[in-house]
């Protein structure tokens, strides 16, 4: 499948490939900016790792609880350096990314709360957290609706008014 503009060729899934440009516009990829750390946190099979890494200004870490082997070997010679890391614990300095991306996560750790604190302590004071979620984008009211600790956790005004 061609991916847009000047990406490389990747076999995305079609809900990937769909959120491929508006994920690549959120990481702010300019040519010509300086080299930027992305973490691909919750990587599965590194497909946006890898995206991420065949331009030169980006460094890429995936991070996941498990990887399958062949996955490993292609991140590899992309430059992505796979991490094996729990979301709810990073073992990251803080502040070490520029973007942390979450491709279908959320809706599946026990403790979103605790991944988006740990997401929103790596990042950069000016960094970008890019959020997807399955399922037509049904979870991000939930997000809105949630407790305190998630609406702080996500930098998001006490109020939702």
């Amino acid at each position: 499948m061609r991916i847009w503009g000047d990406w490389p060729r990747l076999r995305l899934d079609y809900l990937r490939a769909l959120q491929w440009s508006v994920i690549r516009r959120l990481a702010g990829h300019r040519s010509g900016d300086r080299s930027r750390v992305l973490l691909d946190l919750g990587a599965g099979p590194m497909r946006y790792a890898v995206a991420f890494a065949a331009k030169a200004n980006f460094e890429v870490v995936a991070g996941d609880i498990r990887f399958h082997e062949a996955a490993v070997r292609d991140a590899l010679r992309h430059r992505v350096s796979p991490v094996m890391v729990d979301g709810q614990t990073l073992a990251f300095q803080g502040g070490a990314f520029d973007v942390v991306l979450t491709s279908s996560l959320l809706q599946m750790v026990p403790s979103p709360e605790d991944l988006l604190a740990e997401c929103r302590r790596v990042l950069r004071p000016d960094g970008v957290l890019i959020i997807t979620v399955p399922n037509h984008y049904q979870f991000i009211p939930t997000v809105l609706r949630a407790p305190k600790a998630v609406r702080r956790a996500l930098g998001l005004p006490s109020t939702l008014d």
